[in-house]
């Protein structure tokens, strides 16, 4: 997507659906990607971010970043948009991934400690 002056524009909601379950309507999870520094980093290469340390900016700076970093402050907008078009939660699908087709929480947690003894 493109602002009307050609800026390219990046979307990011703060809301995601909650993996499909049976029995259960589309339910919605709040999350914030921003919290999250490879999304931030992603997005600061993105945009031009230059920095020497090599660490991503911090929420707030992208949120209101300084006269000479290459990117303006974000445009908030509410929009309603169909849960269909919202990427899945991640620890939905790490979930799914990691516990429900591997065992449960217990052989999990056991897999996650033994894994850094060997």
């Amino acid at each position: 997507a493109m602002f009307r002056d050609g800026r390219p524009c990046q979307q990011q909601y703060n809301r995601c659906k909650a993996l499909h379950r049976e029995g259960i309507p589309s339910q919605l999870v709040k999350s914030n990607p921003l919290d999250d520094a490879d999304v931030r980093a992603l997005l600061a290469e993105n945009m031009g971010w230059q920095d020497q340390s090599g660490m991503p900016p911090s929420r707030s700076r992208l949120l209101c970043p300084l006269e000479t970093d290459p990117w303006r402050a974000p445009v908030v907008e509410n929009v309603r948009v169909p849960i269909s078009s919202l990427s899945t939660c991640w620890w939905d699908i790490v979930y799914d991934a990691e516990v429900t087709h591997s065992g449960g929480w217990l052989r999990f947690v056991a897999k996650e400690l033994f894994t850094g003894w060997t």
